[in-house]
């Protein structure tokens, strides 16, 4: 993780994953053994599939979804390093007025 604070062109990155992406909140379902992940209970996000041409079982995912997931793993570490980075800042500015 980076101490150092998103640049805005990562922050506008990051907006348009989350802006393309399904809107949420997102949610696990199971049903008949069927697991999906659904904004409205449906697969909207990402379903289970069997493919015709092979019957080797595949997931459907839109390309944005797909994006966002695959991202989100940078980006939930980089957000949270960030909150804490602010958090510091935030405690020494106030015990500086303190002071």
């Amino acid at each position: 993780m980076s101490s150092e604070p998103p640049t805005d062109t990562r922050l506008q990155e990051i907006a348009q994953l989350c802006a393309h992406a399904t809107p949420g909140p997102w949610k696990w379902w199971t049903s008949n053994s069927f697991r999906r992940l659904s904004a409205r209970g449906d697969g909207d996000v990402l379903h289970g599939t069997i493919q015709r041409h092979d019957g080797q079982p595949d997931v459907v995912c839109s390309k944005a979804d797909s994006a966002f997931i695959e991202a989100s793993r940078s980006i939930v570490p980089e957000f949270l390093a960030e909150v804490q980075r602010l958090r510091q800042a935030l405690e020494e500015l106030t015990r500086g007025q303190l002071s």
